[in-house]
């Protein structure tokens, strides 16, 4: 009886141990993998982060300021400080982004810019959440005018 009971009790306790050994496509144990946390249902409007404003607030000195600080924390290890896409992480292997001074008239203006901020381009994730409303309009402030300004 108690060898029919221990074989028992060790054949339950095989079976709910995981050997580890499934494969896991796309993903090693020890690094996370980005994916879309879903695709909108066909017909659906996407609604802004919250505090987004499409109202572009009026240039000045103390916007371009913070556009610059703002810029340099956020934007810079990827973009560089000059927007010549030659940052810390590039130098680290990542692929680089065109640099600003390749990108037209339209890619430049400061709606444009926004949008990539809050949603992202190419290899470029979407930062609203990290990037509030009025730091994304100073960013594009900025960025609008690198390598314009004497």
């Amino acid at each position: 009886m108690r060898a029919v009971l221990a074989s028992g009790l060790l054949a339950l306790l095989a079976a709910a141990c995981d050997s580890g050994t499934e494969e896991r496509p796309g993903t090693a144990a020890t690094r996370a993998a980005m994916r879309p946390s879903g695709t909108l249902p066909e017909g659906s409007v996407p609604r802004p982060f919250p505090g987004a404003s499409t109202d572009r607030p009026a240039a000045s000195p103390a916007l371009l300021a913070r556009g610059r600080v703002a810029y340099g924390a956020f934007c810079a290890p990827c973009h560089g400080a000059s927007g010549g896409g030659d940052g810390s992480v590039v130098q680290r292997g990542f692929p680089a982004p065109p640099p600003f001074a390749s990108l037209d008239e339209a890619a430049r203006a400061p709606a444009r810019i926004v949008d990539v901020i809050r949603h992202g381009h190419g290899r470029m994730r979407p930062m609203a959440e990290q990037v509030g409303n009025a730091d994304s309009w100073s960013i594009a402030e900025h960025v609008s005018r690198m390598g314009t300004e004497p």
